[in-house]
This record gives structure tokens, sequence and C-alpha cells, in this order.
């Protein structure tokens, strides 16, 4: 609701006659009302809200409302994640919107879009209160907006449209950086694996994994409930998964950078004997344990989605 649909100047009454405690009720009332609608219908699809310091308001700007934390904390609580449209803008995106960001990373993802529209007759982004931004010079305003997002370790950053692509030409090497430091990027740091085994024994999977990117994989949002996993399969030499084993102790949403999560896992190998394949995905559970999430890996062998590893001897 409100202009351009991110919570703000929102009109609930006659402003000749509203006062700070009807306005107050009502927008919580209307909060209420809308993410309980939505948070209730769309139960499989990710919801997002807006977070500033006046979060459903009849102003567009001003001072910190003091209800605006706990009514962005209700609907994040039903299952909403973040998203701020004034990235880049340092007179809107201040103190406020960025501690709240750092309230929620790693446990909410957040969405950003760029505040300041470069295109000629739109945005005198050259006279942001930072003084960084130059007129006629748009990688100023894209490293402005790269610098926040990696602030508030962003999922998803906005290389917008409508005459705005080209400026990121201009700033590709940020292009770059993001598609290799941004969001979530997850590796198998280290994975051991048996060789040979014999028909009906149990085998130990060890596995290390890193998060290389600044954001978290949102795998505790209500709308996923934790279905991604680690799962590793035998496969036979057509590729088809002869058997597939899931970690279920194996949770990517607290994979953070510069961190390393090990796990153990037993796994009775109970097929004829013969060479197969091992691999390994991150499964949707939610999918018949169909492989889901892209690995940060270069060049890896896949088959239907999964990573070939070793071979696997069974006698």
């Amino acid at each position: 609701m409100g202009k351009w649909g991110e919570a703000h100047f929102v009109v609930y009454e006659d402003p000749t006659i509203a006062t700070t405690e009807s306005t107050e009720k009502i927008k919580e009332e209307t909060l209420d009302w809308v993410t309980n609608l939505y948070a209730q219908t769309f139960t499989k699809v990710p919801l997002v809200i807006n977070y500033h310091r006046l979060v459903g308001h009849p102003e567009s700007w001003g001072a910190v409302n003091p209800n605006s934390d706990r009514l962005l904390d209700k609907a994040i609580e039903k299952g909403y994640s973040l998203r701020q449209d004034a990235f880049g803008m340092t007179g809107y995106y201040q103190d406020w919107e960025k501690d709240f960001a750092k309230k929620w990373n790693f446990k909410r993802p957040i969405i950003m879009e760029g505040g300041w529209i470069i295109a000629p007759g739109k945005h005198r982004y050259w006279k942001d209160p930072s003084g960084k931004y130059r007129e006629g010079h748009d990688e100023d305003v894209r490293k402005g907006e790269f610098d926040a997002s990696a602030e508030a370790h962003v999922n998803m950053m906005d290389f917008r449209a409508g005459g705005e692509t080209e400026s990121w030409f201009k700033s590709f090497d940020l292009v770059q950086r993001f598609n290799t430091e941004g969001g979530y990027r997850l590796y198998p740091q280290q994975i051991k694996l048996p060789k040979r085994i014999k028909s009906g024994a149990v085998a130990l999977i060890s596995h290390r994994w890193q998060n290389r990117g600044w954001g978290y994989f949102p795998n505790n949002i209500p709308q996923w409930n934790f279905k991604y996993k680690v799962a590793f399969a035998l496969l036979d030499a057509k590729g088809n998964a002869k058997k597939i084993f899931v970690d279920q102790q194996s949770e990517p949403s607290t994979w953070l950078k510069d961190a390393t999560t090990g796990y153990e896992l037993h796994a009775k190998i109970d097929l004829p004997a013969g060479n197969y394949s091992w691999a390994v995905a991150i499964v949707d559970t939610a999918m018949k344990n169909k492989p889901a999430i892209q690995l940060a890996l270069d060049e890896a062998p896949q088959v239907h989605g999964w990573t070939k590893l070793v071979t696997l001897q069974v006698r």
C-alpha cells in the first residue's frame, strides 16, 4: 500500500480530522489485516515487506515513528522477509534502517532496490547528503548502492530496468563482484566417501560446507520450512539415482561467510554388486528429494542436477 507500494504516504482517513491516536490505531489494524491475509493465503511463496522508519504511515519521511519497529517485527514473525527501496539514498537509508537490517541479518533475507534513478530529468542524485555522487557520474551512485548492499548482507541486488541498466555496464566490476560475493554461495569444502564397500554395509560420509557469499540461504523462512537439505546419491551407469541419502541434520541457513560446518552421515549400502557413482546435491525434500540448489562449483560434472564425485565399488 502507499506510494509505489512502499508502505508510506498511506491515507486512512480525512487528514483534517485525523489524530495521532486514530492514525496509529487504524494503521496497526490495517497492517495486521493485510499481512495476515497474505501470510494465510500464500503459504509457499516468500513474502516481503518494506522496512523503513514510517512503515504504513501517512507521511513519506520524517523522524522515526515509535511504532515502526514493533509493527515490522509483527509482520516478520508471520513469515515476511525484508525489502528496502532506498539503497544509496543516504538521506533516506539512515542509521535506523541499517540497524533494523542488522537485527534481522541471517534470520530473514533482504532484497535491495536502488533509490536514485539516474536517467536525465528523473532524480538529482548529485544532491545526495553524502556528497559522494558527482553529476554525470552514474558509477558513483552504483558504488554507493553496492557498498550499502554489502553492509546489509543483501540476498538480491537491483540492477534496474527502464533505462537504468546501461549504467551498470559502467560499473560492471560491481556486477561481477556481486555475482561472486553477494547472496549465498554454497560450497562443499570437503567430502569423504568410501570407494569400496560390501553390499549391506554402512558407509560413513563426512562432509563440510561453506557459504562464500555475504548473504545467507533462507531455508528457515516459514514458506520453505527447512525443506532444503544436503543429500548424497548413488548413480548407476545411466545416471539414475539408485539410492538417495538425505542428511536431515544439515541446515544450510546456518552456514555463514568465513565459517565451516561439518556433518557425518551413516548410509546403508543395500545395492547389488557393481560400480556406482557417488553424487551430491542440495535437494528439495518436499519434491521427492529432487536436486534444487545450484552449488558454488566451477565446471563440476552433473547428472540430472547431481554433482558427480567418485566411483563406489559394491562387492
